[in-house]
Order: structure tokens, then sequence, then C-alpha cells
């Protein structure tokens, strides 16, 4: 069905119950998985779950007044 991890991101960006979902990755074994990795190198036979993390959001610097000149 899906070969590689950026189809499976693709078809969860479009789903109904995961498209809002923006920032995220996937784990496999407690390992993170590249996004152009394919699914058939991955032993899911030993273990067939493959876990979708939230990302984390860089903090946002904080608004100095050369901060607010710049985004002008």
């Amino acid at each position: 069905m899906y070969e590689m991890v950026f189809e499976l991101r693709e078809f969860l960006s479009e789903h109904v119950y995961t498209c809002f979902f923006t920032n995220f990755y996937f784990e496999h074994a407690g390992n993170r998985l590249n996004e152009y990795s394919e699914l058939s190198e991955l032993d899911l036979s030993a273990n067939p779950r493959i876990v979708m993390k939230p990302g984390k959001y860089p903090l946002p610097s904080p608004l100095t007044e050369l901060t607010c000149r710049q985004i002008r």
C-alpha cells in the first residue's frame, strides 16, 4: 500500500481524523524514522507498531524593539 514514510505522512494529512496534526514524526521500536526510509526495511513482523509522536515547536524569541523592527 505505502512504500515510504512520507507517503504515510501524506495520507494522514489528508485523512479527516488526523489532518489537524501538522508537526509529528514516526517511531518504530523506539527509533525515529527518516521521512525517506522505506517501510519494507522495517522489521514489522517482530514489531508491527509504528507510533506517531508530536513534534516540538521551537520556542519563539522574545519580542524586543529590535525584533519588532525586523518584522516590518
